[in-house]
């Protein structure tokens, strides 16, 4: 009995380590989970749906409580302080990391780290108070073991840390609703999996797709009650990537930052309802190089060179969706 406790007791910062490559792998995985070389892992499928529906709640309080009983247990031994220090690695590039994002962000329009670099910031910050937690449970779970002072002592550092640990887990619904899209996606073909979700947006997108160059900018309405889907960024970003996407509120500040773009720009030319009036977007006169419009399967209107505005588009008459390029 003691051999076969011996035995467990030096299993376990073997243990610890491949319990630490894991759950940093969980706790990442959200942050870049709409990465494109990531979802072209064809091989790797089963392991991202796996991860997807993952509960990292309980799976990172397991993982705490074995930082605190590896602490009691085999305090000294050096796997567990290089443990540690890989910790402290982390915590720092992954904060540096996310600083300097959320830097691009303010600086640029929202969304654009998503949009650009794929990376979703809110989950980042989460994987970095995960890291400073674990940190912190161990120091405090050493010095509890190692000194004579009682648990009381320990009880504000311990309460700080619960505070941060429930600040991690309150996460938008959006993350169930996009585990779920992601092991859908990951189940069926492409196209399969598109067309579940988006239903009759998915054509309309993939004229957008096969009308447009992959690094071009495409503007699209505000969300709101008049355009809820195709102002909805975050949704229509998982078929028109690599595109740049830019809200028409944005546009002025886009623009600044780019006064001489190389890549070609677009207008989303739709019609929304407003208290069951019509509402096209976008409004006023553009001199538009090329206007092309989606009217069905089987049919589509091209224009060149022409005036775009309000009479333009109710000569159009009854149509799906349109590009303009200015």
């Amino acid at each position: 009995m003691r051999n076969y406790l011996k035995g467990f007791k030096s299993a376990i910062p073997i243990f610890l380590i491949l319990a630490t490559l894991i759950v940093n792998l969980i706790n990442l995985f959200p942050a870049i989970r709409s990465h494109p070389a990531l979802l072209g892992l064809g091989i790797f499928k089963p392991i991202l749906k796996v991860l997807s529906v993952i509960p990292i709640l309980p799976i990172n309080l397991i993982y705490l409580f074995l930082v605190v009983y590896m602490t009691k247990t085999v305090r000294i031994n050096i796997i567990s302080k290089l443990t540690l220090v890989t910790f402290y690695i982390n915590l720092f590039l992954i904060t540096l990391l996310f600083l300097y994002f959320s830097h691009l962000e303010t600086t640029h329009f929202p969304d654009f780290v998503l949009n650009t670099y794929h990376i979703y910031l809110s989950f980042l910050r989460s994987y970095s108070v995960f890291l400073f937690i674990v940190i912190m449970v161990s120091i405090e779970a050493n010095s509890y073991f190692t000194s004579r002072q009682g648990l009381l002592a320990h009880v504000p550092h311990m309460l700080v840390s619960l505070v941060l640990f429930t600040n991690i887990f309150v996460l938008p619904n959006i993350f169930i609703k996009e585990s779920k899209l992601i092991v859908k996606a990951l189940s069926s073909s492409q196209t399969d999996a598109k067309l579940m979700e988006f239903g009759g947006l998915y054509d309309n997108l993939m004229f957008i797709v096969n009308n447009t160059e992959p690094s071009s900018t495409i503007i699209h309405p505000n969300q709101s009650t008049t355009f809820p889907l195709i102002g909805n960024q975050p949704i229509i970003r998982y078929i028109l990537f690599p595109r740049t996407l830019v809200s028409d509120e944005l546009v002025d500040k886009y623009s600044n930052a780019n006064p001489n773009p190389r890549s070609p720009i677009y207008y989303i030319l739709t019609i929304g309802y407003k208290d069951d009036l019509p509402v096209f977007f976008p409004t006023g006169n553009i001199n538009a190089k090329e206007i092309k419009i989606y009217v069905s399967k089987n049919s589509t209107l091209n224009f060149s060179e022409v005036v775009y505005n309000e009479q333009f588009v109710k000569s159009l008459g009854i149509f799906q969706i349109g590009l303009i390029k200015i």
